[in-house]
């Protein structure tokens, strides 16, 4: 699957983001950083530029990365994990498709909590499937 037929709605964007659009993107950044504080949340990417990609648009909180999480399940730290409440937060490709999902079931049979709606939200947002493209989306996008 190419990188264009991610996500239709993506492809199909114009030049620019209206406000209205620009609007709901900073209060799904606002949103998810009050929940990652509120509820002592973890925000998992995959790696350091999805991370620099998704703090350049405001979000704020306490970030892991898939590796880190993977290698602490490896390591035998199942306990630390039961209680917690984790967003997931991986790319839209197959790669990232397969460890949301590997993910997600680790974390729920260990009696952690993940939250969905972030994800979901994410790409009805019409943002890139490759989160650490979603900053430089917005900024290019952005009518100034």
């Amino acid at each position: 699957m190419t990188h264009r037929n991610l996500n239709k709605k993506h492809e199909n964007k114009g030049s620019f983001l209206t406000k209205e659009e620009l609007e709901k993107i900073i209060d799904w950044a606002k949103t998810l950083s009050e929940l990652a504080e509120e509820n002592g949340c973890t925000i998992i990417v995959e790696g350091l530029r999805d991370m620099k990609s998704l703090t350049s648009l405001g979000v704020r909180g306490n970030f892991k990365f898939v590796r880190e999480i993977i290698k602490s399940l490896k390591e035998g730290a199942q306990d630390d994990f039961c209680g917690q409440t984790y967003i997931l937060l991986t790319d839209f490709d197959k790669e990232g498709k397969f460890l949301h999902l590997y993910l997600k079931t680790m974390l729920n049979s260990l009696g952690a909590r993940v939250i969905e709606w972030p994800r979901a939200r994410y790409l009805a947002l019409g943002l890139p499937p490759r989160i650490e493209e979603a900053y430089n989306f917005v900024t290019r996008r952005r009518n100034k």
